[in-house]
């Protein structure tokens, strides 16, 4: 079995800031032997990069690095198959593009 702890990347209500290192947590240890995998489609359905830290006693840390606001897919893979909820949405916005009306 998998577990996904911890990491921003699990919040679905939260909305990124693009340039921000988003985490996610995937503990294996109870999976077996088997390689951990992942890749992120990016808002203009590019293939974005997700960096794997491999952690002590068979887990490991997620670092996906967005450049633009839009929708993320993070795919996450244990042995070339989904582990339970991948794929993970996450949103992101440019922080220039954030702005607010207000009136008295």
């Amino acid at each position: 079995m998998i577990k996904t702890t911890g990491g921003r990347m699990l919040q679905s209500d939260t909305v990124h800031r693009a340039g921000e290192s988003i985490e996610l947590d995937v503990d294996t240890q109870d999976a077996g032997d088997g390689q951990l995998a992942a890749v992120a489609i990016g808002p203009k359905g590019d293939a974005v990069p997700v960096e794997i830290i491999a952690n002590r006693n068979r887990t490991f840390t997620l670092k996906l690095l967005t450049s633009r606001g839009g929708r993320y897919l993070v795919n996450v893979y244990f042995n070339g198959s989904h582990i339970p909820n991948s794929p993970f949405k996450v949103r992101v916005c440019n922080p220039e593009a954030i702005w607010a009306e207000v009136r008295a």
